[in-house]
């Protein structure tokens, strides 16, 4: 119905006049987002993820009685105990997974349905009042606080949202879903240090 209206309202010359137009507008989006893409990297601006696979995180040094029972944590800044995803309640990450990233299993670091579905609502409703973040997006902000300053909004934040980009799609190649997930679950700040 919209073209139709197109074809009758515009003569040949301005339909092909508006034609260049639209194709002209794709193109320098085109170029816009390449040089973003591309350049979000530059000067070492992303971090190396293959030094994850051997990564351990501060953990509470444990204090424990002589008959086994645990007095106390001890720490400096994190109190975290890595735990092994097998080792914890399936609810646990099903739980994380239905309410951060429903799609987890099937995208590749970058849920564009939801990509899409936020610019609809910046376009709608003239404010974003959901993000696009994956639970793989959220992993590289937490785990590269200094590259991916997951602070930044509006259009300050924007290189910083590809970084956060490129950087999950490394980590989906270079690790297993079950292994994001349990790096995900043991790195994020579930609050009270």
């Amino acid at each position: 119905p919209l073209l139709a209206r197109i074809r009758g309202y515009c003569a040949p010359s301005r339909r092909r006049t508006l034609g260049l137009c639209v194709l002209g507008f794709i193109a320098f989006c085109v170029v816009v987002v390449f040089g973003i893409w591309t350049r979000a990297c530059a000067n070492d601006a992303c971090s190396d993820v293959k030094g994850l696979a051997s990564y351990t995180p501060d953990q509470a040094s444990k204090i424990y009685a002589a008959d086994g029972r645990l007095i106390g944590d001890f720490f400096k800044n994190q109190r975290r105990t890595v735990i092994a995803l097998k080792e914890m309640s399936p609810a646990v990450p099903a739980a994380f997974i239905a309410v951060e990233d429903k799609r987890f299993w099937q995208h590749h670091g970058v849920d564009w349905v939801r990509f899409f579905g936020s610019i609809k609502q910046v376009l709608l409703l003239h404010g974003l009042s959901q993000g696009f973040s994956t639970i793989t997006m959220q992993l590289a902000g937490n785990l590269f606080p200094e590259e991916i300053n997951r602070q930044q909004r509006g259009i300050r934040g924007i290189p910083r949202k590809v970084r956060e980009v490129r950087v999950a799609r490394l980590i989906e190649k270079t690790f297993t879903k079950k292994e994001i997930l349990e790096l995900y679950l043991n790195q994020i700040n579930l609050g009270n240090s």
